[in-house]
């Protein structure tokens, strides 16, 4: 193995890796899209996990409390994650231990309540549709974001009967 491109891969990697945290997975594209051999990459990524760099399931979690701060629900985070090569038992356990959080109608609720202006100058089914569609691309489940909109549709009605 040529020390030369060791070195070369592992220095590439932690420039990568000072942007922000990465998957296993995202470091290893990075190296093959550099035309880095499968040994090499497997050595720098067997260094940077000894190092503590590389950890999918602090990545995972890193990821989720980012994503609490965007208000996206568990759908959305799993999706995301899945994109960036972590593996589904990490994704399933990072999710039930975050659960509370990810499914928490404030935030949605606070999140469609955000967006209403855009919504009032509609009729009810259009209105409703479209903040369905709303709450779906967050990644929320079709129970809660049923229940949401039902309640902002009720708004939606009473304030159109105090206009009138």
């Amino acid at each position: 193995m040529d020390d030369d491109s060791y070195q070369e891969a592992l220095k590439t990697s932690l420039a990568f890796l000072s942007n922000r945290p990465r998957s296993i997975n995202e470091v290893v594209e990075k190296l093959k899209k550099k035309k880095v051999v499968n040994d090499v990459i497997d050595r720098v990524v067997s260094e940077l996990k000894r190092c503590g760099y590389l950890n999918d399931e602090d990545f995972s979690r890193r990821w989720i409390e980012g994503h609490l701060q965007r208000a996206g629900g568990p759908k959305k985070i799993a999706h995301d994650l899945r994109k960036r090569g972590i593996s589904e038992d990490i994704i399933n356990a990072i999710l039930i231990e975050y659960a509370p959080q990810l499914n928490s109608r404030e935030r949605a609720i606070e999140l469609l309540r955000k967006q209403m202006w855009r919504y009032k100058s509609l009729d009810l089914h259009k209105a409703r549709l479209r903040m369905y569609g709303f709450l779906a691309r967050r990644g929320y489940g079709a129970n809660t974001i049923i229940d949401i909109v039902d309640m902002f549709c009720k708004e939606l009605e009473q304030d159109e009967v105090t206009r009138s």
